[in-house]
């Protein structure tokens, strides 16, 4: 009977290892599958934010510390490479999230960026990414109801939420086997505030349990920033909480995410009119929150969101 030598041990034992420190994060492509309902128990020690398209400059994804708000790194304007080698460039980001299986999605408005058709697959998209490098794996596109904004991830459900195009309506993105392909809605959301419209969501855990949290501004920079419980498929917001300062808050663009682990929801600065920087403000999360609610700044000084990804694990 022939034995291994040691050598021959020690060869086998160091090309297992080699192939396993060489194994690299798959993309999600059409007719790939996600994990079924794995939950991470703690998702993130970072959040990231995509920053607000203006029409000319592409979107960037901006990683931050959640323990001290540090700004950790930019990433290169988001791609996608087709199964031509064609690469897409996706400058139009309207939303980001982590899902509880750890990896990031995002969406994109239309057009994705300016060559595109109108018509292009592209546009109004639902895209996996990898938000160090910005190279994204196409997932599916909604062609019935348009952007969707504010992308969000129920752990619980599996779905994902979002609103549409930053508007008092939700849609809701479930995996019927086919990478995300089903959108359902748009939903109404009823009971907020006359003139105002929601321009955040996120999702929130607590001693409650766990919902979708929205933020809604009106184009008046005399009236606050507004909080609203949000139900997932359409129905009545419940007011939670105007905002302070109201002269940071007001009157534009909102923004949010929640990190379980610092117990902080952060949202968007509107005013960037110096001595007022770009960047996000902090609340101090506890339910029920008082009617005019404090914020005060903290992180990702020099940029301006559009969305912020959520840690509710």
């Amino acid at each position: 009977m022939k034995h291994f030598s040691f050598s021959s041990l020690f060869a086998v034992l160091a090309v297992i290892l080699f192939m396993t420190s060489c194994k690299k994060e798959v993309a999600l492509e059409p007719n790939e599958s996600k994990p079924s309902d794995e939950i991470a128990s703690n998702r993130a020690p970072v959040s990231y934010g995509v920053t607000l398209y203006d029409g000319v400059n592409p979107c960037r994804i901006i990683e931050m510390d959640n323990a001290t708000g540090n700004v950790l790194a930019v990433s290169p304007p988001c791609f996608y490479i087709d199964n031509s080698g064609a690469t897409i460039a996706l400058d139009n980001i309207k939303g980001i999230c982590l899902t509880s299986w750890g990896q990031y999605f995002l969406t994109t408005g239309t057009p994705a960026n300016p060559t595109l058709a109108p018509t292009s697959i592209y546009n109004n998209a639902l895209f996996k990414v990898n938000p160090a490098t910005g190279q994204c794996s196409y997932a599916s596109t909604n062609f019935n109801s348009g952007t969707v904004s504010d992308l969000e991830h129920d752990p619980q459900t599996l779905n994902f939420y979002g609103l549409r195009n930053n508007s008092n309506s939700i849609i809701e993105i479930v995996d019927n086997n086919n990478n995300y392909g089903t959108y359902n809605g748009p939903f109404t959301i009823f009971g907020i505030d006359p003139g105002y419209v929601l321009k955040g969501l996120t999702m929130v855990r607590d001693g409650n349990g766990m919902y979708l949290v929205g933020c809604a501004t009106n184009g008046n920079p005399n009236d606050p920033a507004k909080l609203y419980e949000v139900p997932a498929n359409g129905g009545l917001a419940n007011f939670l909480a105007d905002l302070d300062p109201i002269n940071e808050l007001a009157a534009g663009h909102c923004g949010i995410g929640f990190d379980i682990d610092q117990n902080l929801l952060f949202v968007n600065r509107n005013n960037t009119t110096p001595p007022i920087l770009p960047g996000l403000n902090y609340v101090k999360w506890n339910v029920p929150l008082v009617p005019i609610t404090p914020s005060f700044n903290w992180w990702g000084l020099g940029f301006n969101f559009e969305d912020l990804t959520s840690d509710v694990q």
